[in-house]
């Protein structure tokens, strides 16, 4: 196996690029508060962001993930992923899949990304649209669904909350029933709107125990499989 000198690279070996802080949503946990109006301070304008993709490819970085905010509002996104793209760096994609139709799923497979992720929050409707009021959970699973018919690899992150953690085991059998590849979760950021929120879905110790139990069961159920 090859080794990397790291006091020799004059380059990041990956970027966490929040392109946007614009989002169609406002949900309830979201670090960045994200929103419809909402900016970044010193957020890049289409010229600048474009330029910032030229960059990252002349310095040969080899994975960026882009997210937001919803990055697919960004009014340059696609030129920025076809750049990236078109220089054989790794992209994956962060998205809410709200915008997510079957003729942008193959326009997002056809760029042949490492990945797309697609934020879940719970396992029906209902829970769904507490964490993310104004959301389609139908219209996300069609997302998720149009990619994987399309040859994506589509990755599934789910916020821990008091609203959803119930349907957490129904959520993982769903996503290895739809082909999804990757589970990510994790403990909640007391950032953001989640501060705002924190008395109505911050989970306790002994919560995050049993959850931890859970993940680790489903874990060795779908081995190899997810």
């Amino acid at each position: 196996m090859s080794t990397i000198d790291i006091e020799k690279l004059d380059s990041p070996l990956f970027i966490a690029w929040h392109i946007t802080n614009r989002c169609n949503l406002e949900c309830i946990h979201c670090l960045w508060k994200s929103g419809p109006k909402a900016t970044f301070p010193g957020e890049l304008n289409e010229e600048e962001a474009i330029n910032f993709a030229k960059i990252v490819v002349d310095h040969e970085v080899p994975y960026v993930a882009i997210s937001g905010g919803e990055p697919l509002l960004h009014p340059a996104f696609w030129k920025i992923a076809e750049i990236i793209r078109s220089h054989d760096i790794e992209l994956k994609i962060e998205t809410n899949g709200q915008l997510i139709s079957k003729s942008l799923a193959k326009r997002l497979a056809e760029l042949d990304l490492r990945s797309i992720q697609i934020s879940v929050d719970g396992a029906t409707a209902e829970t769904y649209t507490k964490m993310r009021p104004g959301a389609s959970f139908e219209k996300t699973i069609n997302a998720i669904k149009f990619l994987i018919e399309e040859g994506a690899t589509v990755e599934i992150v789910f916020v821990p909350t008091k609203f959803n953690i119930h349907e957490t085991e129904k959520l993982i059998d769903m996503a290895a029933e739809m082909g999804v590849k990757v589970f990510e979760t994790g403990k909640t950021m007391y950032l953001g709107r989640a501060v705002d929120n924190w008395d109505i879905i911050g989970l306790s110790d002994i919560e995050y125990e049993e959850f931890k139990k859970l993940l680790e069961r489903k874990a060795k159920q779908y081995e190899g499989k997810m």
